[in-house]
């Protein structure tokens, strides 16, 4: 009896075994089942974009030298990789407006040849595209509201709103990310983005203490310049939240001077 109770647990273990490993190999299996179907789909537009001009520059050199077997399999290669391209592209209004481009010349080419079946499709499609445009400003028209919205934040830091500022920051990152999205898509250069903003510090709001804690006016007002030199450098680093912090610290020592008068000041 003690034996088959070992038995029965040994099939139990077995079996569970086995069920792992099944369920690894078919996880593995649909991987490979995935990359099989669609090869790039791990990969980056602007990965995709430089294996397609490396590929583009292979066939070229093929062409050149007369191997055409070579250059027909490297212009088979380029069908689906150059579609990859095309569906990671992020979309832009120039992209957008290149779509739009090639639809109406669908059309005008399916009307001239009377194929009236498929016009309806393409104007369906035409529509659509017109319609998303809207949705995709231009590059100018992203910086102009990345402008707009950083002038938005410096008028709240210079007012001292910095809850405001801190708000509106947001704004300003995300018209910076469109921009830089839409610049990296069209193919510019990355001297023709603009630098986001450092990443904001965890800093801590400084906390006053019992008067007790200065024991002179000059050690207040130490107390003060350094407060002020924190809350400086937040509003140059963008960082709104803990200046409205520092803003409340540097206030609250400054109600502490009333306490620790200058001697001008008790003379008068």
């Amino acid at each position: 009896y003690r034996m088959w109770k070992q038995v029965l647990i040994f099939i139990a273990i077995r079996h569970s075994v086995v069920k792992v490993q099944a369920q690894i190999r078919r996880y593995a299996a649909v991987k490979k089942v995935e990359s099989i179907r669609d090869p790039y789909r791990n990969m980056s537009f602007k990965e995709l974009e430089r294996l397609y001009d490396e590929k583009a520059k292979q066939l070229d050199l093929a062409v050149s030298s007369k191997k055409y077997d070579l250059a027909a399999e490297h212009e088979k290669a380029l069908i689906p990789l150059k579609k990859a391209v095309e569906n990671k592209r992020p979309l832009t209004r120039k992209v957008i407006d290149s779509m739009i481009k090639e639809v109406e010349d669908e059309l005008e080419n399916a009307v001239s040849r009377k194929d009236y079946a498929n016009c309806p499709p393409l104007q369906q499609k035409l529509d659509e595209l017109i319609k998303k445009r809207e949705e995709f400003p231009t590059i100018d028209e992203l910086r102009l509201k990345l402008d707009n919205a950083e002038d938005a934040v410096q008028k709240a830091a210079a007012s001292r709103d910095f809850a405001g500022a801190a708000s509106r920051q947001s704004a300003v990152d995300e018209a910076r990310r469109r921009l830089e999205e839409a610049l990296e898509a069209d193919g510019l250069e990355e001297s023709d983005k603009q630098s986001p903003e450092d990443t904001q510090d965890d800093v801590k709001q400084d906390k006053v203490e019992e008067e007790s804690r200065f024991e002179s006016r000059a050690d207040l007002e130490s107390h003060i310049s350094q407060a002020n030199k924190k809350l400086e450098d937040a509003i140059v680093d963008k960082d709104f939240n803990n200046a409205s912090m520092y803003q409340e610290t540097l206030d609250d020592l400054e109600s502490y001077r009333v306490h620790f008068p200058t001697k001008k000041e008790l003379e008068e």
